[in-house]
């Protein structure tokens, strides 16, 4: 995140599902697509000349993760989103 800030919600707690789709070109199930009503609570993604990047972490435990969460609130640094890989039954 070299020179950008984190992007904050507008509203309230926000919950969206929706699907990964395949890139035939990396060969792997690596894209999604942001529903409306997440649109609707991060209004910048609309910005066509914007850029914009994502960070991502994984703890390997819940203490790990529950450490990380005060380390951040007491930054106050700004919610992280959650996001759960599901593979879906065939």
């Amino acid at each position: 995140m070299v020179g950008g800030f984190v992007l904050r919600p507008w509203f309230d707690t926000l919950e969206a599902e929706g699907a990964m789709s395949y890139d035939n070109s990396s060969g792997c199930w690596n894209t999604i697509r942001v529903r409306k009503n997440f649109v609707k609570q991060f209004p910048q993604l609309k910005e066509k000349r914007a850029k914009f990047s994502y960070k991502m972490r994984f703890y390997a435990s819940y203490e790990e993760l529950k450490k990380a969460i005060e380390r951040m609130d007491k930054n106050k640094e700004p919610l992280p989103i959650l996001l759960y890989l599901i593979q879906d039954s065939n």
